[in-house]
């Protein structure tokens, strides 16, 4: 939730376009990341968690960014 709160200001210095690139860029290599821990079989809850919180917050830019034009 700290990531959704700042997102205005983080928006604001690094711009739209690289918020977007680098949500989308850490969104893919956490997908890959659950594959990996999918295929070998990790089941350490810790693990788990760290890489879905990577998930959830490279997911709040693309969701900021995109919802807005959606509506347009």
């Amino acid at each position: 939730s700290i990531i959704s709160i700042c997102s205005p200001r983080i928006l604001n210095k690094l711009g739209q376009k690289n918020c977007l690139y680098g949500g989308l860029i850490l969104c893919a290599i956490s997908g890959v990341l659950f594959l990996i821990i999918g295929l070998l079989e990790i089941n350490n809850p810790l693990v788990i968690t760290a890489i879905m919180l990577v998930f959830a917050m490279a997911a709040v830019f693309p969701c900021n960014i995109l919802y807005p034009f959606a509506l347009n």
